[in-house]
C-alpha cells in the first residue's frame, strides 16, 4: 500500500467545531483530543500488524494494533478507552469506548496522496471529517 509509512497534514475540515461542542457537553476536559489537529500516518509492523503514528511537534504518539483486537488505549493519566481497530483493504476503521461517556468512531480511509477521517459519536448524531494530504 503506497501510503504506509506516509505522514499526512491536516489540510481542512468539515462540522468539526460542531464536533466538540457535543464533546465539551458530555465533558470539558475528557475529549480534548479531539481538537487537536495532529499529522498522522500508518504503517505495517508485521503480518497482521500495524501502527497509527502521530505528530504535532510537541505531541508525538504511536499506537500499535492487530486488527479485530480490542485493547485499553490511554489518553493521559485520566483518560482511558477500549478500542477496536478494525481493517477493511484501505479503510481502518476505529471504535473508541469511553464506557459511560460514550464511544467516538473514526473512520480513516487512505490513498497514495490523501486521508479522509470521518468521525461519528454516541453523544452526536452529526458526521465530522478531515481531510489531510501527503506531506
Amino acid at each position: 500500500m503506497a501510503y504506509f509509512g506516509k505522514m499526512f497534514k491536516f489540510e481542512k475540515e468539515d462540522k468539526y467545531d460542531e464536533l466538540v461542542k457535543a464533546a465539551e457537553k458530555v465533558d470539558t476536559k475528557t475529549f480534548a483530543f479531539l481538537s487537536y489537529k495532529l499529522s498522522q500516518g500508518i504503517k505495517k509492523t508485521g503480518d497482521n500488524a500495524y501502527t497509527l503514528f502521530f505528530d504535532a511537534g510537541n505531541i508525538k504518539r504511536e499506537l500499535n494494533f492487530v486488527p479485530g483486537v480490542s485493547f485499553e488505549d490511554a489518553f493521559g493519566a485520566n483518560l482511558q478507552s477500549k478500542t477496536t481497530i478494525t481493517a477493511d483493504g484501505d479503510t481502518f476503521t476505529q471504535v473508541m469506548d469511553f464506557g459511560p461517556k460514550g464511544t467516538i468512531t473514526m473512520k480513516r480511509e487512505y490513498t497514495a496522496d490523501a486521508l479522509n477521517v470521518t468521525v461519528t459519536t454516541s453523544f452526536w448524531d452529526g458526521v465530522a471529517v478531515r481531510r489531510y494530504v501527503a506531506a
